[in-house]
């Protein structure tokens, strides 16, 4: 693991939220489990219809939601 994922696992305060109140053996389990995926610009994470059982946390960037029934986004 590079010094700047496991920075982010151990330090980041929104992880650690995350992560607050797990015992430390399920914690290692969770961090062990993550994949780490790098996006380029404009690529999509999810499409309308699918049935994806994630969660998507956003390490650098930015997210831009969009509504299915509009092209805006929110």
């Amino acid at each position: 693991m590079t010094k700047k994922l496991r920075d982010f696992y151990f330090k980041n305060p929104s992880i650690r939220a995350f992560l607050k109140g797990i015992d430390k053996r399920d914690e290692k389990y969770i961090i062990n489990v993550m994949k780490n995926i790098d996006m380029e610009a404009g690529e999509r994470i999810i499409r309308a219809g699918s049935q994806e059982q994630a969660v998507i946390i956003v390490a650098g960037g930015e997210l831009v939601a969009f509504k299915n029934d509009e092209n805006t986004f929110y």
